[in-house]
């Protein structure tokens, strides 16, 4: 009797496992299939993404292994002896800065640290880290076509329609559909025309007139010291509401093939906005839309809501952290203003190139940063005049390797053998990866600055300024040896 209730209770068992196993099974196939109701959804049946990596370009050797995490004491004696041999190098002249300082930020070797000295693009470490402490690194920059009147009665809607073209400062727009795997060009004009075509078509327009709006940044766009240089527009572009490769004229030059590395230089247009809209009215004419009488700018700021406007397309910029990234590791000037701007604007400084100066230094003032001879001529370092000390750079570079929102700007440094202009220096293969920096050239400053991974263990910081070599290209090699032997430190 006992053996028959256990086979019984065997039975039930076994039943009742295969009942509910059944029933999951049917539910997993349900959950998947989406024939449940959402709410009792749990999982989700999705096609598999595959994803493909482009091959490296290039592969670095190094001759000893890194360990960044490791706290080794910056040995103070080597350091000055480093110092001090640049300090006597051939070419370098008498006007020279030097800091060493440690992973605290704690100056252990130091040449002239608080003498103030033109800083050529290193000043743009200074803009980068000002304009991390206000503007959200993970906002976006955006391009948008709008209807006039569509918002409030689009069966009204008579033809030309009014549309009207706005930015909020993508100056770094593609001509053609947008782009995800660059910077430049992540927001595209056909992307952006294409989305509009086809609710121009969903309400049966074909002619429109098109104005756009560049009132963002005002009237003074342009630092006085860059406007007055014979080659004002080769270097930097007037800031403006929207740009397609900052409104450069490849014509004739060799545009690089990567369109997030600036391999040379070529005139920008003064007027980038129009651009912009030419290239939009032509690719609505392309799609079949007639753009009646010309292109012209808006009287007045467009407000969207007075003209009960409704948006038909819009396009986002890649990440301020990634048009910083690009800004830095090109030294691109024109887009240093930019972040500068954008600064101002965010904190009501202003909207001009003055306004633009008081935003950057009021916020290294409250940052704690030394501002101690600190004069800005621009937000690029690109005009002439503009001073700094060692010291300066060196609470940058320590507060920017620290945790929070200045670390974007350590991100974004140029690094040794594998990006940016560090390419273009001389250092070994040996510390390829290991130096993060940013650099500065004018006719008369070489300087360099930023944070090393030393191969012994552990950080360190440092800025070098030099001003009036006897030879540029000696001090400059010079700069590379001492920075490239920091990393043996």
């Amino acid at each position: 009797m006992a053996l028959r209730n256990t086979h019984k209770t065997i039975l039930r068992i076994g039943i009742s496992v295969t009942i509910a196993l059944a029933l999951s099974i049917t539910y997993v196939l349900a959950d998947l299939s989406g024939v449940l109701p959402a709410s009792m959804h749990v999982l989700q049946w999705q096609s598999a993404r595959r994803i493909t990596l482009d091959p490296a370009r290039q592969i670095m050797h190094t001759d000893s292994v890194v360990t960044p995490n490791a706290h080794v004491a910056l040995d103070a004696t080597k350091s000055q002896q480093l110092v001090d041999a640049l300090v006597s190098s051939q070419g370098v002249g008498q006007e020279l800065s030097i800091a060493v300082a440690d992973d605290q930020g704690h100056i252990v070797a130091a040449h002239d640290v608080d003498t103030a000295r033109e800083p050529a693009s290193t000043a743009k470490t200074l803009t980068a880290f000002a304009a991390s402490q206000v503007l959200d690194m993970s906002d976006t920059l955006d391009t948008t076509l709008w209807l006039e009147g569509g918002a409030s009665s689009p069966q009204h809607l008579t033809q030309p329609a009014h549309v009207v073209l706005t930015g909020q400062g993508d100056m770094l727009l593609g001509a053609g559909q947008s782009d995800p795997d660059h910077i430049n060009g992540r927001a595209g004009i056909a992307t952006l025309v294409n989305q509009a075509v086809q609710q121009l078509q969903q309400l049966g327009i074909s002619q429109i007139q098109l104005q756009y709006d560049d009132s963002l940044f005002g009237t003074e766009r342009l630092p006085q010291g860059v406007a007055s240089m014979e080659d004002g527009l080769l270097y930097a572009a007037p800031l403006s509401s929207m740009a397609i490769d900052e409104g450069r004229n490849w014509q004739g030059l060799a545009k690089p093939a990567n369109p997030d590395e600036v391999g040379a230089y070529a005139p920008s247009t003064a007027n980038s906005a129009l651009q912009v809209a030419q290239a939009v009215a032509n690719q609505f004419a392309a799609a079949g839309i007639t753009v009646v009488d010309t292109v012209q700018s808006t009287s007045e700021p467009f407000d969207a809501n007075a003209s009960a406007s409704s948006a038909m397309s819009v396009v986002h910029s890649a990440p301020l952290r990634e048009i910083l990234q690009f800004t830095l590791q090109n030294s691109d000037n024109t887009l240093a203003q930019l972040f500068a701007r954008l600064t101002a604007l965010a904190t009501h400084s202003g909207n001009s190139i003055a306004s633009d100066i008081t935003a950057v230094t009021t916020q290294l003032s409250q940052a704690g940063i030394n501002t101690r001879g600190l004069h800005l001529a621009d937000c690029s370092g690109l005009s002439a005049g503009s001073t700094l000390t060692a010291r300066t750079l060196i609470d940058i570079e320590q507060r920017s390797t620290q945790a929070g929102s200045a670390q974007v700007v350590a991100r974004s440094l140029a690094v040794s053998g594998l990006s940016g202009t560090a390419l273009h220096r001389s250092f070994s293969s040996s510390v390829a990866g290991q130096i993060h920096l940013k650099t500065g050239t004018l006719g008369n400053v070489t300087s360099m600055t930023g944070n090393v991974l030393r191969t012994h263990g552990g950080t360190l910081t440092f800025a070098v300024l030099v001003n009036n070599p006897e030879n540029m290209w000696e001090a400059m090699q010079a700069v590379d040896t001492f920075v490239g032997a920091l990393a043996q430190l």
